[in-house]
């Protein structure tokens, strides 16, 4: 998917990194941590999910939000916000 990122215009402008969502790390602070399709899904215990939440928001600045879509067959939530 990082591949095919890259070769849409304007691409070099989005930062990625490539690691396990419930564990990687990135520096700074965001507005928007975001799951892209229903790779949610793939979180097998709730210990991961606890893990994924934290991590998520680790990486949120003051009132950013935390989504996943209506695709993520596992959830019931659709949005957390940092306060």
């Amino acid at each position: 998917m990082i591949d095919q990122l890259h070769r849409k215009p304007g691409s070099a402008a989005i930062r990625t990194t490539i690691g396990d969502f419930a564990e990687t790390v990135v520096d700074g602070e965001f507005s928007l941590v975001y799951v892209v399709f229903n790779s949610i899904g793939n979180l097998v215990d709730q210990a991961e999910w606890v893990q994924t939440f934290r991590n998520a928001a680790r990486h949120l600045q003051p009132g950013g939000r935390f989504p996943f879509t209506s695709d993520s067959e596992k959830s019931s939530i659709s949005v957390w916000e940092r306060h």
